[in-house]
């Protein structure tokens, strides 16, 4: 599997290859071959940076899935739609969110947002001050009124 994988990947016209392996292993009758070709076909798919949208301040097209997973968890969770939300647990599953989750980025998430995305990961206690965006912030030494 690692090795087509890699193969598509390092080919320009991956997309076609991997819709022509598809199309054999469908009409073969081996369905075992189909789910498995499928599967890497999504891995595939997923791999070219599904959430452009989410990375206004940042090169999205050099963002790797392997090495950017944390930004990626975290900027999809705080500001992505549940499509992207979705997309997210298909290519890193629960346990992977969970864990980089857990290591906090500070002034990112909303209240609301927190509390949905602790429901969602099923996550008990976290410190929530490290997550939260100060929205009552007190005013500075300076200010007048």
């Amino acid at each position: 599997m690692r090795a087509f994988f890699t193969f598509c990947s390092y080919l320009r016209q991956a997309r076609l290859v991997c819709q022509i392996f598809l199309f054999v292993a469908f009409f073969s009758k081996n369905w075992y071959n189909y789910t498995i070709i499928s599967e890497i076909f999504m891995v595939y798919k997923t791999s070219q940076m599904p959430f452009k949208h989410l990375f206004w301040f940042a090169n999205s097209g050099k963002l790797n899935l392997k090495k950017d997973k944390h930004l990626i968890i975290h900027q999809v969770l705080s500001h992505g739609n549940m499509d992207d939300v979705r997309r997210l647990f298909k290519i890193y599953g629960k346990q992977t969110i969970r864990k980089e989750f857990k290591k906090p980025e500070p002034g990112l998430y909303y209240p609301d947002i927190l509390n949905f995305v602790q429901y969602l990961l099923g996550i008990k206690k976290i410190t929530k001050k490290k997550y939260l965006k100060n929205l009552y912030a007190t005013p500075s030494r300076n200010f007048r009124r």
